[in-house]
């Protein structure tokens, strides 16, 4: 899914997600408006996403599944 459809998949299904390079384990997720990362660190959201914006970053993206 796209950058767009995965934000507002976390936030309106709250489920956790991530990007096809991130490593095996790796996601994030919305807690209440936070978003945590998968060891629970709360991380700064216009940050985060203004790092992965762009190219690559756009697509990509997926609901975490810990299979």
């Amino acid at each position: 899914m796209t950058k767009q459809e995965a934000m507002a998949f976390a936030i309106s299904v709250g489920k956790p997600i991530r990007h096809n390079s991130f490593s095996k384990g790796e996601f994030v997720r919305y807690e209440g408006k936070e978003l945590v990362d998968e060891e629970g660190t709360i991380l700064p959201q216009q940050e985060f996403w203004a790092i992965r914006s762009g190219g690559s970053w756009e697509n990509g993206w997926e609901e975490y599944n810990d299979n």
